[in-house]
C-alpha cells in the first residue's frame, strides 16, 4: 500500500490542483493509513461546499470536449451573436448544476432538457457581497445592429431570469445537444457528422474507430446545391465505408443543429434555376440565391456491443435517450472515470475496481461522489506493484 505521503500528495492532484491541507495535516498524525481513513477524506473533500475540486469539473470538460468550441474559428454571423466562450461557460454551469444533485448524472447531463442560458453571477456589494444571477453577455441597446442575442442560439427569444430555464419542447437534450458541443464538433463552415459519430462511438459506446489511412484524401463534395447529408454520400465508397459505417449514423442525426448549435428543421441550399435568373438588367449576377431542403435527421446505431442498443433512431433525442438508459453507455463512463482518476488506462487486473464502482454508482443512485470514492478507495489506487522485492513504486499522481 502506498505510504501516507504518497497516499496525501495522490488524493491531492486526483481531486484538485495542490497539496490538500488536511490530508498533510491527517498525514503527520498517521491518520491515512487505512481505507476507511482515505474514504473518510475524500467525502470531506468531495463534500465541502467551500473547497473548489477543479479536476471533478475538468473530467465532464475531458470527456465531453466541448470546451473545444473556443478552438473552432466562424466568422461572426450577422444576424445573432455567437460567443463560443458562454456557450461554454453555460454548459460548465449545466454539469455544476447536475453534481450539485448528485443523481442519476450520466444519464441526466445527457438527457436533462434543461440549460443555462448567458449565464453569470456577480457580488452585490449592497447586499454584503453575495454572489447575485446577471447575463453575461448584453447587447448595446442603442446600435446592435439589429442581431439576437445569445439566447437565440438556444431558440429562446429573450433571456430568462430563472435558470436553468427549460428548452423549447422537441429540440434539445443533454450536452449532446448544448451549443457549446455542437459547435465543438463542427468545421468553420459546416457541422461534422462524422467526428461526431466517432464521439459516440468512442465515448458513449466504448467502440474504436482506425486511423484515417494514409494515401486517402478525405473531403465532402463542394456541392452547395445539395445538403450536408446527400454529400456525405461520398463515404459509401467500399474503400472508405468499412470504419464510416461506425461513424456516419451516429453523427447525421445531430444535422438538427446547424454549426453553431441552432436547432432547425430544415437546411439551406443554393438553388441553381433561381441563382442563374438573379441578374440584373445587364445579366450581371446579384448573388446566389437558397431555398430551405427537407431535413432529413434519421440514424442507426450498429455493432455497439449491446443489441438492446442497436437499431434505427428516428432523431438526435431519441439517439442520445436510447444510449443514455443503457448499461453499456454507463459502464463506458466509468471506465473513462477511471482513467482520468487514476490517471492511467485498466487492465485485466482492474476488473474487480472496474465492477465495484459501477455497482457503486448504481447502488447510489447515480451519484458521481460514490463513483469517485469507489475509485480512490480501490486496490487499483491504494496499492501500486514493485520494481523489485525492496524498491517500492512510488505514486503514479
Amino acid at each position: 500500500m502506498l505510504a501516507p505521503q504518497e497516499l496525501a500528495l495522490a488524493m491531492s492532484l486526483a481531486l484538485g490542483d495542490r497539496r490538500e491541507s488536511g490530508l498533510t495535516i491527517a498525514t503527520a498524525k498517521n491518520e491515512l493509513v487505512t481505507r476507511e481513513q482515505v474514504a473518510a477524506h475524500v467525502r470531506r473533500i468531495l463534500d465541502d461546499p467551500k473547497a473548489a475540486n477543479p479536476r471533478v469539473l475538468r473530467f465532464f470538460r475531458q470527456y465531453f470536449e466541448y470546451a473545444n468550441a473556443l478552438d473552432v474559428f466562424k466568422d461572426k454571423p450577422k444576424v445573432f451573436v455567437h460567443e463560443p466562450r458562454q456557450l461554454v461557460a453555460d454548459t460548465d454551469r449545466l454539469v455544476l448544476h447536475v453534481l450539485a444533485a448528485d443523481k442519476d448524472v450520466f444519464r441526466e447531463l445527457l438527457t436533462t432538457p434543461k440549460s443555462f442560458v448567458n449565464y453569470t453571477t456577480a457580488k452585490n456589494k449592497q447586499k454584503g457581497g453575495i454572489e447575485e444571477p446577471k447575463p453575461s453577455v448584453v447587447l448595446n441597446p442603442v446600435n446592435n445592429k439589429g442581431q439576437k442575442g445569445v439566447e437565440s442560439v438556444y431558440g429562446l427569444e429573450k433571456r430568462v431570469p430563472e435558470q436553468p430555464v427549460s428548452m423549447p419542447e422537441n429540440t434539445r437534450l443533454g450536452i449532446l445537444m448544448q451549443p457549446s458541443w455542437l459547435a465543438a464538433w463542427s468545421t468553420n463552415f459546416d457541422n461534422d457528422p462524422v467526428r461526431r459519430g466517432r464521439w459516440v462511438r468512442e465515448r458513449l459506446l466504448g467502440g474504436t474507430v482506425p486511423d484515417l489511412p494514409i494515401g486517402v484524401v478525405a473531403q465532402v463534395p463542394n456541392d452547395p446545391h445539395r445538403t450536408f447529408r446527400d454529400r456525405l454520400t461520398v463515404t459509401r465508397d467500399a474503400k472508405c465505408w468499412k470504419c464510416h459505417q461506425r461513424m456516419d449514423e451516429l453523427g447525421l442525426p445531430f444535422e438538427q443543429f446547424d454549426h453553431f448549435g441552432r436547432f432547425r428543421t430544415s437546411e439551406p441550399v443554393l438553388d441553381v434555376a433561381a441563382t442563374e435568373k438573379n441578374v440584373d438588367k445587364k445579366g450581371k449576377s446579384l448573388g446566389p440565391v437558397y431555398r430551405e431542403a427537407a431535413l432529413v435527421t434519421a440514424g442507426t446505431i450498429a455493432d455497439s456491443g449491446d443489441p438492446k442498443l442497436d437499431g434505427a433512431v428516428k432523431d438526435p433525442r431519441e439517439l442520445v435517450r436510447r444510449i443514455a438508459n443503457s448499461d453499456r453507455a454507463r459502464q463506458v463512463f466509468v471506465r473513462h472515470a477511471f482513467r482520468y482518476f487514476l490517471g492511467r488506462n485498466e487492465t485485466l487486473a482492474d476488473a474487480r475496481t472496474l465492477q465495484d464502482a459501477d455497482a457503486a454508482y448504481v447502488a447510489s443512485g447515480g451519484s458521481f461522489k460514490a463513483l469517485v470514492l469507489s475509485l480512490l478507495t480501490s486496490d487499483s489506487f491504494l496499492y501500486c506493484a514493485t520494481n523489485t522485492p525492496n524498491t517500492p513504486a512510488r505514486a503514479t499522481k
